[in-house]
């Protein structure tokens, strides 16, 4: 992987969370069809490990996605974790402490199960996010060569979205440019992403500033939320020095507007119960305005209930005697062109 990261002329380096089960799915055959290397970087909310409650896509622990993903004979495909950290799951206590103790559990399963990259993502420690940050590094660092494992990292500080702050990503510097196999730094570009479309304003001077300084170190600066962008503000970010993109709601709200058009016109009653479980859930507030339409809060977060009966229940009487999922596979194909 060292040396894809690293070369003159940057290859692209697309991470993808996979948000369900066609994403993967989709994932698997571009990167097969285009010989593109591909991170499939892994929320503790999509995939987490068994005995921390495991994640809603396909009711995936970390134990079992490796073994999946194995299945799949790819060497392409990378697998990461993003937003490791204290208070970045749903399932989060009140406590730093138990917070710490549990993303330490988490990243043993990472590890073990043959996870390349991790995002140490300490944004929500406060004060204490640089202290936290290195505590977790040197964990890992630990482990890693305990199992035998060649890990990189991601290190990062800041929420989505956050405006540049120099005197912060001074300290960055000071604090994580001399660590082992940092490969990445979460950028904070001003990407932002708000009832399915890309509303953040790119800083380019501090893009430029940012990408000029860490190529010092070896370090190249990952940009997220990246979702809904076009061609243009792609190469934008290309010629302020980003070649690192995540991705992953832009997947899902393609495959859920999908599944809305045809769960509407179906009339099927099951649907009509799933779409009042998705309204009602108010997952949607990540990602929405409570004065969107009911169909862009759907199409935001559908895919977080895809393991309620109401959906299989559709999905096997209805959805799977349909062109739904290689109609999701082809929109997902030409989110994933728009990056090379």
């Amino acid at each position: 992987m060292n040396n894809h990261l690293y070369q003159k002329k940057p290859k692209i380096n697309l991470c993808v969370g996979p948000m369900t089960i066609n994403t993967i799915k989709s994932i698997d055959k571009f990167s097969k069809q285009n010989k593109k290397k591909i991170f499939i970087i892994c929320s503790r909310n999509q995939i987490e490990n068994k005995a921390l409650g495991g994640g809603y896509v396909n009711n995936f622990s970390t134990e079992n996605f490796g073994k999946y993903i194995r299945k799949l004979k790819n060497s392409l495909l990378i697998l990461g974790r993003d937003h490791g950290g204290p208070f970045t799951s749903d399932k989060k206590s009140n406590s730093l402490k138990k917070e710490i103790i549990n993303c330490k559990k988490s990243f043993i399963s990472d590890i073990k199960a043959g996870f390349e990259l991790i995002h140490i993502d300490t944004s929500f420690a406060k004060n204490h996010k640089f202290k936290v940050a290195l505590n977790l590094y040197n964990f890992c660092l630990k482990k890693s060569q305990k199992f035998r494992k060649k890990i990189f990292y991601e290190l990062g500080v800041n929420f989505h979205g956050d405006k540049f702050n120099k005197n912060e990503f001074n300290k960055i510097i000071k604090n994580f440019s001399k660590l082992k196999n940092v490969k990445f730094i979460t950028g904070t570009t001003g990407s932002k992403i708000n009832n399915s479309k890309q509303v953040g304003k790119f800083m380019k001077d501090n893009s430029k500033l940012m990408t000029k300084k860490l190529k010092s170190f070896d370090m190249l600066i990952k940009d997220h939320n990246c979702d809904f962008l076009n061609k243009k503000q792609i190469n934008l970010r290309k010629k302020c020095g980003i070649y690192s993109f995540n991705i992953g709601p832009e997947l899902a709200s393609v495959e859920n507007d999908i599944l809305y058009a045809f769960g509407i016109k179906s009339k099927n009653k099951s649907f009509k119960i799933f779409l009042k479980q998705v309204l009602k859930s108010e997952k949607w507030k990540k990602w929405c305005n409570k004065s969107s339409s009911n169909r862009l809060k759907f199409s935001s977060s559908a895919h977080y209930l895809y393991n309620e009966n109401s959906f299989l229940d559709f999905k096997k009487n209805f959805l799977d005697n349909t062109n739904f999922d290689s109609l999701v596979l082809r929109k997902h194909l030409n989110i994933y062109k728009k990056f090379y």
